[in-house]
């Protein structure tokens, strides 16, 4: 059964109980009002009947003509409603109204007879002993039933007998049957037409759905740029859905577009290397001798290209997972600076530069060695490569404050405010750092993740011609 006609079917059946319930509701509620109204006619018929028509004479009770000149039978017969006089004794003194003593529905045994309504004796009992009126019911064969009040009859101090006045209820009986006879005839046309409504209602909401999946059937790793943009309420749900979708899209082609422009990069500049390697080998086959000095140089080529893929594929797989996970360790960070600056050793030789460092022994830092290696070297190797001739690398610490700091300073040919504002740019090189030192552009972007993953605090300052000092600032364990 498909999403659409199963709420449909829920409506539908969700209609059919309201309608049951309203219709049951209605009919309890119109039976008690009516009961009440009943009821409450039959206490002010009883009182003005004994207001003009039975009085107390010498101890017994009479009969008398009402102000208008109607007799007791005429004034109940008029009001539909049926009279039976009692003495103290319950001895049946008269029958009046539509319902008599030799009446055919039995309203009694006999003329002299008690009246036989179930109970009757101590609802008698009752209303002669408390002086309080008391309500009864009888049924008249299968298909009606009798409203009974029982009236005590006082005259002074003495209760000298009891006036039981009897009304039908077939109007709750009409009332009921009607009821019953509406509530079969809606509960199909109501049925049918909450259907009707329910269908038309779920397709017009399921609408924009249909309309995302189409749309969503159109993308292709091609062509990201398909939007939903679902019209509706802000709160709306579908419309929460769409744009969180929308959103999701607009994530995946910014990291597609990351990841052709990465590719394109990562090609330009994997030929530099390889170019290098091949024209070196060139001058292998054509020179004479020992060709040690271009072994040198291809051998130099190759390291500096798996570095850059090594590069390449930590970038890799920081945008793909995030920064692998590892264990971290107590890592004595003065040990940490120093392995670093062995992997410089050989381009600080060549520029005759002097690495100064001045940082306590018992400096511990707990995070993963080979993440600190490389966020130590990228830094350094940068110091080395834009740093002039004969000049000096500063490394300093400052543990006395919050926060730790490690400063790597260098006094080289330093940058403009625009190359210093796309530092962190993958592959972005400035136009001095082009000519001035060979370089991929990788380095600080390397930097600045593993930064953001350790929440290490960094600061770079520069001016052209006078040097650039990074400060790393690292947070409490």
């Amino acid at each position: 059964m498909k999403t659409t006609t199963r709420l449909a079917l829920s409506f539908s059946l969700l209609t059919l109980l309201l309608l049951v319930v309203f219709g049951a509701t209605f009919s309890l509620a119109s039976y008690a009002v009516i009961s009440r109204q009943i009821k409450d006619d039959l206490h002010i018929e009883a009182k003005e009947v004994v207001k003009e028509h039975i009085k107390a004479q010498d101890g017994r009770l009479i009969y008398t003509e009402g102000a208008d000149g109607k007799s007791l039978s005429d004034h109940l017969i008029n009001d539909e409603v049926s009279a039976f006089i009692w003495n103290s004794n319950k001895e049946l003194m008269g029958s009046f109204g539509i319902l008599s003593s030799d009446g055919e529905d039995d309203f009694v045994a006999t003329d002299a007879g008690p009246l036989e309504i179930e109970g009757n004796d101590e609802i008698f009992a009752e209303a002669l002993a408390s002086g309080s009126v008391q309500f009864s019911s009888r049924s008249l064969g299968t298909t009606r039933e009798m409203v009974i009040l029982t009236y005590p009859l006082k005259f002074g101090d003495q209760t000298l007998g009891v006036l039981q006045l009897g009304k039908q209820t077939d109007t709750i009986r009409q009332i009921l049957s009607t009821d019953a006879l509406i509530l079969l005839i809606l509960l199909p046309l109501g049925i049918s037409l909450s259907m009707l409504v329910g269908i038309f209602e779920v397709r017009r909401t399921f609408s924009p759905v249909r309309s995302m999946v189409r749309n969503i059937n159109r993308i292709q790793t091609s062509d990201l740029n398909t939007r939903l943009k679902t019209v509706g309420h802000p709160e709306d749900d579908l419309v929460l859905l769409s744009r969180s979708f929308d959103r999701m899209m607009d994530r995946l082609s910014e990291g597609m577009d990351r990841q052709k422009q990465f590719i394109a990069n990562a090609s330009h500049e994997l030929k530099t290397p390889l170019a290098r390697a091949v024209s070196s080998l060139d001058v292998l086959l054509r020179e004479d001798g020992q060709p040690v000095e271009s072994l040198d140089t291809i051998k130099h080529d190759l390291l500096e290209m798996g570095a850059l893929i090594d590069q390449l594929l930590f970038l890799a797989r920081y945008d793909e997972k995030g920064m692998p996970s590892k264990t971290n360790e107590q890592l004595n960070l003065r040990e940490q600076i120093e392995k670093a600056l062995q992997s410089q050793q050989r381009s600080l030789e060549e520029k005759d530069l002097t690495a100064v460092y001045d940082v306590d022994s018992t400096i511990i830092l707990s995070t993963v060695p080979d993440h600190l290696f490389i966020l130590l070297t990228n830094l350094l190797s940068n110091a080395v490569k834009f740093s002039k001739p004969g000049g000096t690398i500063e490394i300093a610490c400052q543990k006395d404050h919050f926060p730790l700091t490690i400063t790597i300073a260098d006094h080289g040919i330093g940058m403009s405010a625009d190359d210093l504002e796309h530092l962190f740019d993958r592959f972005y090189r400035g136009a001095q750092g082009k000519s001035f030192a060979r370089g991929y552009g990788l380095g600080m972007a390397i930097v600045r993740e593993i930064c953001s993953i350790y929440e290490i605090g960094i600061e770079v300052k520069s001016k052209p011609d006078e040097g650039t000092t990074v400060t790393l600032l690292f947070s409490p364990e």
